[in-house]
C-alpha cells in the first residue's frame, strides 16, 4: 500500500484479518501503520524508483500482487503495477485522471456530460471565460486532494483573487474555472477485469458551508434504482474516455435531478471514510479484501453484490462552534460505546487550533453509526456527540480565521 497514514490503518487490518501479507511505503517509517503492517518501505510515495529499488532489495524473492493506494498517488501506483508486470491501467490514462484540465477537456470532446469549464495559469487568464458564462462559478486547482483550494464564487469581483489562491494550491500552477450546477454529490466505486465494468457502490456526500468541506455521507445511496443505473453509466463511459479500464476506480459525481455530470474519477477506490468505513459498515463486509482477491487473480468474479445492503450508515462531522486551542478531548471512549456508532475519528488533538474549515483536511473530525434508516443513524450520531466534549482556549478571531 502507498501511504501509510492513520486513515490507512484500518486497511491494513481488515486485509490482514483476510490472510494477507501486507506491506506499506511512506517516507515516514514510523508511520502510524508501522505498528500494524508486515514491512515498512521508507520511501516517498511520489518515488516510485525508490519504492521499487527497496522491494528488490528487501523483498526480491516476495514481490508483491497488489499495489494500491488509498490517497491521490496513483501515478505510483500504475508506474509499480506495471515494472512488477501486473494487470494494470495505462500510466498516461492515470497521469490525465490526476489533472482536472486534461479530465474535463477530454471528457468535452468526446461527449461526456460534465460541467463546462476552461484552465486558467494566471489571473490575466480570465479573459479566457466565455462572456456567456455568468458566476456562480466553482474554482478548483487543477492538481490538489482534499477540496484544498476549490470554492464557489458568487460575483465577478471575488473571480480574480480565488484564481491566484487555486492556482497557488495547485501541483502545477493551474486551475479550472467551472460553471455552477445545483445538485447532489454522488461517490461511487467499482472495478475494471480486462476491460469489463464491474459496479461496487454508490454513496451519497454532503457538504458544509463551503463546497470544500465534506460534512458527511450516507450509504446505501437514496438514488431510486433506475438512476442508479444511469450513475452507473455514467461512471463506466467517463473511465472509458480517460483509457482507464483496469483495477479498481472511483468517481465524484454530480445530479442535478435530470442529468449526472462527471466531477472527477481516478484509478482507485475513495478514501478510508468511504472505503474502509462507511461502505463495509453497511454492506456488513470489507471492500478492499473482495476487490484485490479479485485483483490478485485478475478475474472479474468479486465476492461482491452491490444490491446487498445490510443497514445504514451515516457519518458527520464533528463541529464545534467555538474558535481556538484544544486544550482538552473528554468522553471519546464513552461516545464510542454509544449505540450504533461504527467509529469516532478525530482529525485534531490537544494544542491544535480549531478554525473555520476551507477543505476537509481541516475537519475536526467525523463520526460514524449504523441504523435502520437515516433519521435512525442521524440521531445516534447527535447522541455521541453531545458526550464528546472538545475544550479550546481562546484566541482572537482575527487569528483563527
Amino acid at each position: 500500500m502507498i501511504g501509510g497514514g492513520l486513515q490507512e490503518v484500518e486497511a491494513v487490518r481488515q486485509l490482514k484479518a483476510a490472510g494477507w501479507t501486507v506491506g506499506v511505503s511512506d517516507r515516514d517509517s514510523d508511520c502510524p501503520c508501522a505498528n500494524i503492517a508486515d514491512y515498512v518501505l521508507e520511501a516517498d510515495g511520489r518515488d516510485p524508483e525508490r519504492i521499487l529499488q527497496e522491494l528488490l532489495i528487501r523483498t526480491p524473492d516476495n514481490l508483491p500482487r497488489v499495489v494500491f493506494t488509498l490517497t491521490e498517488l496513483t501515478t505510483t501506483v500504475a508506474i509499480l503495477l506495471h515494472a512488477l508486470k501486473l494487470p494494470a491501467p495505462s500510466i498516461l490514462s492515470v497521469v490525465v485522471s490526476q489533472s482536472k484540465a486534461l479530465s474535463k477537456d477530454c471528457w468535452l470532446r468526446k461527449g461526456v456530460r460534465t460541467p463546462n469549464g476552461v484552465v486558467v495559469s494566471d489571473a490575466q487568464g480570465l479573459a479566457s471565460i466565455p462572456t456567456r458564462s455568468a458566476p456562480p462559478y466553482v474554482i478548483k486547482p487543477d492538481v490538489s486532494s482534499g477540496g484544498r483550494g476549490v470554492v464557489l464564487v458568487k460575483s465577478a469581483d471575488k473571480l480574480s483573487e480565488a484564481v491566484r489562491n487555486a492556482i497557488d494550491c495547485s501541483a502545477n500552477s493551474r486551475c479550472v474555472v467551472e460553471e455552477y450546477i445545483h445538485g447532489t454529490i454522488h461517490d461511487g466505486n467499482a472495478y475494471f477485469s480486462n476491460g469489463i465494468f464491474v459496479p461496487l457502490s454508490i454513496s451519497d456526500r454532503f457538504t458544509g458551508d463551503s463546497i470544500a468541506v465534506e460534512s458527511g455521507a450516507i450509504c446505501p445511496s437514496c438514488l431510486p434504482p433506475n438512476k442508479q443505473k444511469d450513475f452507473f453509466f455514467l461512471f463506466e463511459e467517463s473511465c472509458r474516455a480517460l483509457g482507464i479500464e483496469q483495477g479498481p476506480v472511483k468517481i465524484d459525481a454530480l445530479y442535478d435531478g435530470k442529468n449526472f455530470y462527471v466531477l472527477e474519477v481516478a484509478a482507485r477506490l475513495h478514501g478510508p471514510r468511504g472505503s474502509l468505513y462507511l461502505i463495509p459498515a453497511s454492506f456488513g463486509i470489507s471492500l478492499c479484501v473482495p476487490v484485490f482477491d479479485a485483483i490478485q487473480s485478475n478475474s472479474m468474479d468479486i465476492e461482491w453484490d452491490a444490491t446487498r445492503v445490510k443497514q445504514f450508515c451515516v457519518y458527520e462531522d464533528i463541529r464545534i462552534a467555538e474558535r481556538g486551542v484544544i486544550i482538552s478531548i473528554e468522553g471519546i471512549e464513552i461516545a464510542k460505546h454509544e449505540e450504533g456508532i461504527v467509529d469516532i475519528q478525530l482529525l485534531k488533538n490537544i494544542g491544535d487550533e480549531i478554525r473555520t474549515p476551507h477543505d476537509s483536511n481541516e475537519v475536526t473530525g467525523f463520526i460514524f453509526a449504523v441504523g435502520s434508516n437515516e433519521i435512525e443513524c442521524r440521531k445516534r450520531i447527535k447522541t455521541a456527540h453531545d458526550v464528546l466534549h472538545i475544550r479550546l482556549v481562546n484566541r482572537p478571531h482575527t487569528e483563527l480565521n
